[in-house]
């Protein structure tokens, strides 16, 4: 039953989330008229086979990579060596982790995190369930995410193809904006000229091996390697925008980066990420709930304490 009162929800320390009844609401009239468009109600039967691609993509390389820097002792040191000189690196926290510039993950953030929840709340509607509230999470004055509320836990209820699309809804989307960025980001690119030859160096080696996109863009600021997103002063100017691209390409190289990563590690196998409910839809049937559950947790130990053993040792 929804109460004024219940407007605002504290979680300790500096986090409380901000819902509203009559927001969720709005969107459900909005997004039932996007319902009977049938291209994207398409779209999303196919949303089950990327989710469970990519959680098997995202699985493969969070272990691979781990592995490779484990093996590549000078890599595993300079990488053990920057986390050691910057603590708060890596820990996702807007304003906080230097390596997320407040701007421009702010405007990434909103978009990746806006989008997402709509992408559940149609899927919500499509299958006829009600969304009972939308709202925001803060971490103190900093917007650090969304939600969507719907009627209980609509995932026992549903059929598990359903529950695939449910869940798996806001990382198509999410992977849809990183693939639009990153059209973006290279439409600048192109408009890039170099001042210089190590400029030119660096335009060619962007082009050939854009790897650099998958790395927070200001971690390598802070390692002294040079990116066209945070070139040197000079080396570089632009065709259309002249001194004053930075701020576009930086905007774009994080939305690609937020949302390619979000979408990546959102599909991992382990609750409570989005892929956390692949175990339980495709296995519950034959293994029983709690059982599916208990899978989860087990992928959960393994993927997740390499990591921190990793971050933290």
């Amino acid at each position: 039953v929804w109460k004024r009162s219940g407007l605002v929800t504290y979680y300790p320390p500096f986090f409380f989330a901000v819902g509203s009844r009559r927001a969720a609401e709005a969107a459900s009239r909005f997004l039932d008229r996007l319902v009977g468009i049938r291209l994207l109600r398409k779209l999303i039967k196919a949303i089950p086979y990327v989710l469970v691609a990519l959680s098997v993509i995202g699985s493969g390389f969070l272990i691979y990579s781990l592995v490779w820097q484990m093996a590549n002792a000078e890599v595993f040191q300079k990488m053990r060596s920057f986390y050691r000189q910057n603590p708060l690196a890596g820990i996702g926290v807007v304003g906080i982790d230097p390596l997320l510039p407040l701007a421009e993950t702010l405007i990434a953030l909103f978009f990746a995190v806006t989008l997402h929840e709509l992408a559940h709340a149609f899927v919500l509607r499509v299958y006829g369930y009600e969304i009972r509230k939308v709202g925001v999470f803060f971490a103190g004055p900093i917007p650090t995410g969304a939600f969507v509320e719907p009627p209980g836990s609509v995932e026992r209820k549903m059929k598990p193809r359903e529950v695939l699309e449910l869940a798996g809804a806001g990382i198509y989307v999410n992977l849809i904006i990183a693939g639009i960025a990153l059209i973006g980001y290279f439409w600048l690119l192109s408009g890039l000229r170099p001042q210089n030859p190590e400029a030119l160096t660096l335009l060619t080696r962007a082009w050939n091996n854009p790897v650099y996109l998958f790395v927070p863009p200001l971690m390598l600021s802070m390692l002294n390697v040079p990116s066209p997103t945070y070139p040197p002063e000079v080396w570089f100017v632009h065709s259309w925008l002249g001194t004053s691209f930075t701020v576009p390409m930086s905007v774009l190289h994080h939305a690609f980066f937020l949302n390619f990563w979000l979408a990546v590690m959102n599909s991992l196998p382990i609750r409570p990420l989005d892929g956390g409910y692949i175990v339980p839809a495709l296995v519950k049937g034959r293994t029983g709930y709690m059982l599916s559950m208990v899978i989860t947790t087990v992928l959960l130990i393994v993927l997740l304490i390499p990591l921190v053993l990793f971050r933290f040792l």
